[in-house]
């Protein structure tokens, strides 16, 4: 596929990700995290609609990738903090302490873990 399909198919992902967040929130307003997860939708096609931009049109050369990535990490950070808010609010009803959900800087992915691989090989 060429990179004109992927940002559109891309960005199709995103509004529906967004509008059925928003809409199931709307139907049961006890879900906050939903308004997150929605607005991280909204961030991956802002994301989406600065790469098509960038294909039709010249952009200064910082603009288009850096706000571009600003609004890629943006949305990740929103679904993380969904996350938290669902993981506390679960903790918060049965009486449990709050989990810790956290980033954790220069953690290791699975694939890259050097134990990892050698005990499985």
């Amino acid at each position: 596929m060429d990179s004109f399909t992927l940002v559109i198919v891309s960005a199709l992902a995103s509004t529906i990700m967004a509008a059925t967040m928003y809409l199931l929130h709307r139907a049961s307003r006890r879900s906050p995290c939903l308004l997150d997860w929605s607005a991280a939708g909204l961030c991956f096609l802002a994301s989406n609609l600065m790469a098509l931009l960038a294909m039709h049109s010249t952009l200064p050369f910082l603009l288009a990738p850096g706000m571009a990535n600003v609004f890629y990490i943006g949305g990740h950070y929103l679904i993380l903090a969904g996350v938290r808010r669902i993981a506390n609010a679960s903790a918060a009803m049965a009486d449990a302490p709050a989990p810790d959900v956290e980033l954790i800087p220069g953690g290791l992915a699975i694939d890259n873990n050097d134990a990892l691989v050698t005990r499985t090989e």
